[in-house]
Formats: C-alpha cells, structure tokens, sequence
C-alpha cells in the first residue's frame, strides 16, 4: 500500500472478522454494524470477512488496530477476551478460519514490518454456547471495551516514526 501526499489515513482502523450467515462467527460483523457513524472519519471500519489475509490490506502504520472477532474456548460464554499484540501468538489456535487475524498479524511483521501499527489489541467474544440474544449481549461487551480503547488512542501523544534498517552507510571521503 502506497502513500499519497494529502492522503490522510485514519489513525484508528476497526477489523471486523466473521461472517452474518454462521451465529457464533457474527461478532465481527455486528459489531462493526453498531460502530458506524459512532467514531468520525479518524477511525476507519473494515469488514474483512472470515479470511485473516485481508486484514493485510488495512495496515497502514496507524496508532491503533483493533481486531474484533469470535472465539470458542477462551473464557465463559459471552465473556470479552481482550489480547494486546504481544500476546497475539497465544490467541492463534482458538480462529475459526484457516488463516486468521492473529497468524495475519504474524506474516506481516514478517513480511511488511514497516505497516505495523503502532498497539494492536484483539477484542475477541467466546461465543460456545450462546444463543442469539447472548450474542448481542457480548457484542455490546465489546462495544464497550472498544469505546475505551479508541478514547485511550485519542488522547495519547502520537507514536515516534518507526525505523526500519539501519542508515545509508556513508562512503568513504564522502
């Protein structure tokens, strides 16, 4: 992804991960239905589907990445598991898809270093056992915990540029 002078990246990028068609896998999907038109032109909302690899084309070095999605198996059902990026490695066995957000996340610090954001935070809803009303319950749990987390990167300082690499070496007598 290029930069283009004017182009003006939102500092926040919301990834919803899911799809409408299976309940349990909605989180992503719904929640980003109830965040739009909440938060400005500063926060962009992206619907990456199911497949974890699109969420490469939303990383743009913002401040803050915020990964919403389903879980099974990593709390009480309906309950809101909250990783921060360097916990992400341990939230990549729970996906429901085969490649998901957090593996995504792991390629592109790989492959693309330089479009990391500056915090990522995986907003996950365990959503064994739940039932459709359950389910909108805990999509306003993480609704809440994304609030918080969108207000906390607004009003920090904004993140040192990131360098990659080292200097040019300097030529000899030059």
């Amino acid at each position: 992804m290029t930069s283009v002078p004017g182009d003006r990246r939102p500092a926040v990028t919301v990834a919803g991960v899911g799809n409408w068609l299976i309940s349990q896998a909605r989180v992503g999907p719904r929640v980003l239905e109830m965040a739009a038109g909440r938060y400005g032109e500063d926060v962009e909302l992206a619907d990456i589907g199911s497949g974890g690899l699109a969420l490469l084309d939303h990383l743009h070095g913002q401040r803050l990445l915020v990964v919403v999605d389903a879980c099974v198996g990593l709390g009480q059902p309906g309950e809101v598991v909250v990783f921060d990026a360097e916990q992400v490695a341990a939230a990549t066995s729970p996906s429901v898809h085969q490649i998901g957000p957090a593996e995504a996340l792991v390629i592109a610090r790989h492959l693309q270093p330089e479009t990391m954001p500056g915090r990522t935070v995986l907003l996950l809803a365990e959503t064994g056992e739940l039932d459709e009303s359950q389910l909108d319950t805990a999509c306003e749990r993480v609704m809440a915990e994304l609030d918080a987390l969108i207000r906390e990167a607004h009003s920090a300082p904004a993140a040192t540029p990131r360098r990659i690499g080292g200097g040019c070496a300097r030529q000899q007598g030059a």
